[in-house]
């Protein structure tokens, strides 16, 4: 389907761009191009023009996609759309291409003054260049709003702030490793880096590179569209998957999937962490800060809800599903993701010329910490809180807090009860700690079972508050 065929595309335009509002949008943005002309001359207002495309369109996309999804549930609007019949490409086309149309006017209805910059000696390949990076950063940005406005609800609030955090971190983490400059990273993705090309030449950019893993150079402008085309890629597969349902079904990607998508970010990070940049045992320690906060993140996106898991359960303990269920514990997915980032440090380190054991050897101790805290966090799921996950994250604060304060001057007993900080990763008593926390996860691992072969409970409006049983389904739930 052509997106002007496109019936999401063609209701926003209709509801967008009124003739009158059209028009106002054309005469507005000619009529601050003639004042620059007027106040600068016509060559500056020529490259004015292109810096603001360059800026304002991709902010604007952001900016309109981040609230779509939600403000079609805050209108009630959600059901209708979403039972049409049109597939989840062709509603995401036409939201990408439909709720940021007044940006896109701007844009289109001035990208004529733009094409005059050709008159004043830019290169015509430069500036192809330069909307191409312009479009693909706008896409990568619009599609990650619609992700985080699919999660965010007016009454479900801190669901997606906490998947806005997780999809901040995706490209935090990429930075995190990166102190040499703006012009690598996910910068790259950015058109804001190539900003130059117009006025310098393509050939000046294009023949510049990047050394990822220190010894691989990578033009920039190649490797900008890359990382655009994966982040939409990522941004594509969480909204195909969910975009059609109810809030309380998304997930947005499988175990398998965000497995994955974290392998992605972990060697992105290690390809723009270059050792020679960083001082003796830095790049180690950032790279173990990174690995821990990937290795809880993808714990906590696991979880399952406790009616999910009692189906599981039920046919786990029938034989009729296998123990690496979608439902399942989220314990063992935490020792497949610690393998997989243990597998890209080993490579990385392998690649840029770099040994360190002792960061493998402490990924694992971390991963028993994490599975310990991950199936605390699925035990108080399964328990009558009010809020459980907020719970359970508290509960592992407080814990956290009394070990650190508690044991700061006992290091013995201070390795046993915390997994290494970053900025001392050698630990005192390794077999210990992995024998103690070990015991403890599986202690917890056995309560969790313990309560899973109860028959479930639940409170009964009209029953006065007491406590009835819940029958048990006979199918896993869609």
């Amino acid at each position: 389907m052509a997106i002007w065929d496109n019936p999401e595309w063609m209701r926003h335009r209709r509801t967008i761009l009124r003739p009158a509002t059209t028009i106002a949008i054309v005469a507005v943005s000619w009529l601050l191009c003639g004042l620059a002309a007027y106040v600068d001359g016509v060559k500056a207002m020529t490259m004015i023009v292109i810096l603001a495309h360059t800026i304002v369109l991709p902010l604007w996309v952001g900016s309109a996609c981040s609230r779509s999804i939600m403000r079609e549930r805050a209108f009630q609007t959600f059901d209708f759309w979403r039972t049409t019949r049109l597939t989840p490409r062709e509603l995401i086309a036409g939201q990408l291409c439909g709720v940021p149309l007044r940006g896109i006017l701007v844009v289109v209805s001035t990208l004529p003054l733009a094409l005059l910059s050709l008159r004043f000696g830019v290169s015509p390949v430069a500036l192809i260049l330069e909307y191409i990076m312009v479009l693909l950063f706008s896409v990568t940005v619009g599609l990650g709003g619609l992700a985080i406005s699919m999660c965010a609800t007016p009454l479900r609030g801190l669901q997606g702030i906490r998947w806005l955090f997780g999809i901040s971190l995706a490209f935090f983490t990429i930075l995190f490793t990166t102190i040499t400059g703006m012009e690598f990273g996910v910068w790259v993705m950015t058109p804001y880096s190539f900003l130059q090309m117009p006025e310098h030449g393509a050939g000046t950019v294009l023949s510049q590179s990047i050394s990822l893993f220190g010894v691989m150079p990578v033009p920039r402008f190649l490797l900008g569209v890359a990382l655009n085309l994966s982040f939409s890629g990522w941004f594509y597969l969480m909204l195909s998957r969910n975009i059609k349902k109810e809030p309380n079904e998304v997930r947005l990607l499988s175990r398998w999937q965000a497995i994955g998508f974290a392998v992605f970010i972990v060697l992105l990070s290690h390809a723009f962490g270059r050792p020679t940049h960083f001082a003796p045992g830095m790049l180690e320690r950032n790279l173990y800060l990174l690995n821990n906060l990937w290795l809880y993140l993808i714990g906590i996106m696991m979880l399952t809800p406790a009616e999910r898991l009692r189906v599981w359960w039920h046919h786990w303990s029938s034989g009729k599903t296998s123990y690496l269920h979608e439902d399942g514990f989220p314990w063992p997915w935490v020792v497949v993701t610690a393998i997989c980032l243990s597998g890209v440090t080993y490579l990385s380190a392998h690649v840029g010329g770099w040994s360190s054991p002792t960061l493998l050897w402490n990924l694992g101790l971390v991963s028993v910490f994490v599975i310990r805290d991950v199936t605390f966090l699925q035990w108080c799921l399964c328990q009558n809180f009010r809020r459980p996950l907020s719970t359970g994250i508290l509960y592992l604060g407080l814990y956290y807090v009394a070990a650190l304060v508690l044991t700061a001057t006992l290091p013995a007993i201070h390795s046993v009860l915390v997994p290494p900080m970053a900025d001392d990763v050698e630990v005192a008593q390794p077999i210990v700690t992995l024998v103690v926390q070990g015991l403890i996860a599986g202690a917890l691992l056995h309560l969790l079972m313990t309560q899973l072969k109860e028959p479930a409970h639940s409170v009964s409006p009209s029953g006065g508050g007491r406590s009835q049983l819940s029958i048990q389904p006979e199918s896993p739930s869609s």
